[in-house]
């Protein structure tokens, strides 16, 4: 009862995977085999290669937002993306998604996802409303000076089929944002030149119901004035580093419409 674009994206970036192990260890001669089982209740697809491998040290870390395994010097070497996405968006379907590596032998990533056994079950999950359903359509803007920052937030938005447009500037945001319609601004709080308060209060005073569509990130422990400016404007915030989940859930409560003083507690 899962979304299966989603699910069709996990696959794919295990395949992937798989495909650059073999290539890097054996110049794409090696082999790689999906199993599929079913279980008592969950359903379990095993994608196995005989490729580079991992390194002991580096397993418990796999699933971290930003870590890769691969060499970025290297035209196919990737930002370390997408297995933290693969796991949180497997994790969201109620299921599990693990891993086990020899150096030099091989991999083996395993996905469980549970199955609906009763009538009742399906009918209730048909009735729910998908993890992200609302975001397909929406437009939204990603600000953050950290580039990793804003293509790992485009990427997970990305897969709920939201057009996501990012920006490194605040004053370049403020220009977009005056020439163009957004149904929720994801922001950093702290940036060189416009930073997100002054960001928030120009693009206030041009368009108030846009500023009630803030959500801010930030790193920064929270002083008195930037506690201050979260109270008076009851702005949604979350502090790096989040739970890629926690920032779809204050994006979904925005384009709602439900009240935004509820997500400020993030």
């Amino acid at each position: 009862m899962g979304d299966i674009g989603q699910i069709e994206q996990v696959i794919l970036n295990l395949l992937v995977n798989a495909e650059d192990a073999v290539r890097v260890a054996l110049g794409g001669t090696g082999e790689i085999v999906i199993r599929t089982t079913a279980l008592n209740d969950r359903v379990r697809l095993e994608i196995t290669d005989n490729g580079s491998g991992i390194q002991k040290q580096d397993m418990n870390r796999i699933f971290d937002p930003f870590f890769t395994t691969k060499d970025n010097s290297n035209s196919t070497g990737g930002v370390g993306l997408g297995l933290n996405i693969c796991a949180e968006i497997v994790k969201d379907h109620g299921g599990e998604l693990y891993a086990w590596s020899t150096l030099g032998s091989g991999s083996t990533f395993t996905m469980e996802l549970p199955v609906a056994s009763h009538i009742d079950d399906v009918e209730r999950q048909t009735e729910a409303p998908c993890i992200g359903e609302v975001l397909r359509g929406k437009s939204i803007m990603v600000i953050d000076d950290e580039v990793t920052i804003t293509e790992l937030i485009d990427d997970y938005l990305g897969r709920f089929g939201a057009d996501v447009e990012f920006l490194h500037s605040g004053a370049d945001a403020f220009e977009r944002l005056c020439a163009k319609a957004y149904d929720v601004v994801v922001c950093d709080q702290r940036m060189p030149g416009v930073n997100g308060q002054s960001l928030f209060r120009m693009v206030e005073s041009v368009d108030p119901d846009l500023a009630r569509r803030f959500i801010f990130v930030t790193g920064d422990v929270l002083n008195d004035r930037t506690r201050q400016f979260f109270e008076q404007t009851g702005a949604p915030h979350l502090r790096k580093p989040f739970r890629l989940e926690d920032l779809l859930r204050a994006v979904e409560k925005i384009i709602r419409g439900e009240d935004s003083s509820t997500a400020a507690e993030i």
